[in-house]
């Protein structure tokens, strides 16, 4: 039982500590997602947010101030949640996948020509629509049933009768 405590151990450590080094490993990306976040002096704080995963890792891995290194744990992860990984607020997957970009170091140019693009589409788009011109009522039976059926009929010509009543009222 003492090896699944051992293997437990090093296997939660090592998402710390890996965390940690693929932060500075690209501390580039790390540093374009944490401007995109409108985080402080961003490459500082990754700097420091990896470093902090890292020492408390392995601190914690080899049981050296294991304690203390579980505090730094805590105090790096908490406020890491809260201001980098509010997954809880950003529902909008469309927000989520600009600030990926922006992460990625995309230029403000690629999203204005993406804004004048999404403009125009959907200018095109409501012009189409408000030219449309209205299907009559007894259409929604030409396509409920691949073949034609007796029980469609029955309800077409039942419609037709019913808004021809309305039709021999205003006489």
């Amino acid at each position: 039982m003492d090896e699944l405590w051992l293997i437990g151990r090093i296997l939660f450590c090592a998402l710390f500590i890996a965390s940690g080094i693929g932060q500075l490993v690209d501390l580039e990306g790390s540093t374009r997602y944490a401007t995109a976040k409108s985080i402080g002096p961003a490459r500082t704080g990754v700097i420091a947010s990896a470093v902090a995963l890292i020492i408390g890792g392995v601190s914690v891995l080899f049981g050296i101030w294991g304690d203390l290194g579980a505090l730094l744990l805590v105090i790096t992860l908490i406020p890491l949640t809260f201001l980098m990984h509010q997954f809880w607020a950003e529902r909008d997957p469309i927000v989520r996948f600009e600030t990926y970009l922006r992460g990625r170091g995309e230029s403000e140019a690629f999203f204005a020509e993406i804004a004048v693009e999404g403009d125009d589409l959907a200018s095109d788009v409501r012009r189409r629509v408000v030219e449309l011109v209205p299907p009559t009522a007894s259409t929604m039976f030409d396509h409920v049933y691949s073949d034609p059926h007796p029980l469609m009929d029955e309800q077409r010509a039942w419609l037709a009768a019913y808004e021809a009543s309305f039709e021999e009222g205003a006489r």
